[in-house]
């Protein structure tokens, strides 16, 4: 067997990495990772001291290091006292205009993400860069994406909005989306209960996963009954289930969930197979926003990000609201609900997803994946229960939900090659998933380097 010093292995996969390979073609030269300690994540074990062989962006081998023949012609990257897992998923994002965030989400092991609201006026130009980023054209994750949302009469965000009124009109949105190629169709707060039950018919028929917010008039109850397969934020809860305050002005502060309910909630959602992202990463954003607006602000990643999207963020402060005081107290309770929440999800077992809300104010792309991640195990999720939800978890809901030949978010043969590797074991720490030395998008080597480069906005 043939073994290489890292450096080595390094500098050869730098030549091989997306953009001066073939992607998406048959040709490429094949990729070796030497002596890693594989992560699964199809149960919660380490595979130590393995090599894994790539080939035309999949994974063909695993095996014991001592057993595993190298192809003459690989790449080789040494990877000893090393941990190789899936490339994690972001299973709510929302895309720039500028897209210029794309290589950022990959320079945090982030390969693959869901966007989960397009400009009306620009689903074309998705589609495309869909098309793109599968053909190895463009730097950036695999893309899922839902195109509009499909909200109610005086949309909370027109220029991304499909409005529909009448159930008639939420069947001809569900029914344009599907034709022009998305993978799955959002609802929004403003939906009324007819049109809802309208978009779960319609979206069952076709196929299609109907996922996004609670409609507020509906409830969470009518919106599992009515179809839904993935609701976006356990926030939602607090607001359509709990019965938490909608609005900051003259609220009660001595109200509080009535836990009780909890049950009840838990085996509807487990009956009604619907998923759940708790997103409690942009909650705490929110919550940082406010209480260390200097630490906020003084971010150095700050500087990487697109000029265009830092001025976004700039426009909306919330210290400046009437209602500061009676806000702050109402993102307290619903963060302490959304943690009770995600532990009892997951307990009860109602699938979870990883999804952050990454690039809305301050949840930054890709970084926030892994603030999302220690969130989880700080309401009480295991390590590989976290990572789960952000790798194997991912490609099951897309395997049971939109594409059936879809394989990722796992390290096993015949899985897309999309993997990260990390300095430390993840499963005893989940911030080793942090510590990323190198990075296998769509079968191509990217060095740490090269990482680094993309993070600070140099690539």
């Amino acid at each position: 067997m043939t073994r290489l010093p890292v450096m080595m292995g390094l500098l050869m996969a730098c030549v091989a990495g997306p953009g001066g390979g073939a992607p998406g073609g048959s040709d490429r030269i094949p990729l070796a990772l030497v002596g890693v300690n594989v992560v699964p994540m199809d149960s919660d074990t380490v595979l130590p001291n393995r090599t894994v062989i790539v080939s035309n962006g999949r994974i063909l081998t695993i095996g014991p290091t001592s057993e595993v023949e190298i192809p003459v012609n690989a790449t080789v990257v040494d990877g000893a006292g090393q941990y190789l897992l899936p490339g994690l998923v972001d299973a709510h994002v929302h895309l720039s205009e500028s897209r210029a965030e794309l290589p950022m989400y990959v320079s945090y092991g982030v390969t693959t993400i869901f966007d989960v609201g397009a400009r009306v006026d620009d689903l074309e130009s998705l589609v495309a860069l869909r098309h793109a980023l599968r053909n190895g054209q463009a730097l950036g994750p695999e893309l899922y994406m839902a195109g509009p949302i499909i909200d109610g009469p005086d949309p909370i965000v027109p220029s991304r909005s499909i409005v529909v009124r009448t159930p008639a009109e939420a069947e001809q949105a569900v029914e344009r989306l599907d034709a022009l190629g998305v993978d799955f169709a959002k609802v929004y707060n403003r939906v009324s209960p007819d049109a809802l039950r309208a978009l779960g018919d319609a979206t069952g028929r076709l196929g299609l996963p109907l996922v996004g917010h609670i409609p507020r008039d509906a409830g969470a109850l009518r919106a599992i009954d009515a179809g839904m397969d993935l609701i976006a934020h356990g926030e939602e809860f607090f607001f359509t289930y709990f019965g938490g305050p909608r609005s900051t002005r003259d609220l009660d502060r001595s109200w509080r969930p009535d836990m009780t309910l909890m049950p009840e909630l838990v085996d509807r959602l487990v009956r009604g197979r619907v998923w759940v992202s708790p997103n409690l990463s942009f909650t705490v954003t929110n919550l940082q926003r406010i209480r260390d607006p200097e630490g906020f602000w003084g971010d150095s990643d700050l500087n990487a990000l697109d000029p265009a999207l830092v001025a976004a963020w700039r426009a909306g402060d919330p210290r400046s609201r009437d209602d500061l005081s009676a806000f702050l107290w109402r993102e307290e309770v619903k963060y302490e609900l959304v943690r009770e929440l995600t532990r009892a999800f997951q307990d009860g077992g109602v699938p979870l997803l990883l999804g952050t809300d990454s690039a809305l104010v301050g949840v930054y792309p890709g970084r926030s994946a892994h603030l999302e991640l220690r969130e989880m195990v700080d309401a009480g999720l295991s390590p590989y229960e976290a990572l789960a939800a952000g790798t194997v978890r991912a490609g099951d809901f897309i395997r049971s939900h939109v594409d059936q030949g879809a394989r990722f978010g796992t390290v096993t043969e015949g899985a897309r090659a999309d993997l990260l590797v990390v300095a430390g074991n993840p499963l005893e720490d989940v911030t080793q998933a942090e510590r990323i030395t190198g990075l296998v998008l769509r079968g191509e080597w990217i060095a740490g380097e090269r990482l680094a480069a993309m993070r600070a906005g140099r690539e």
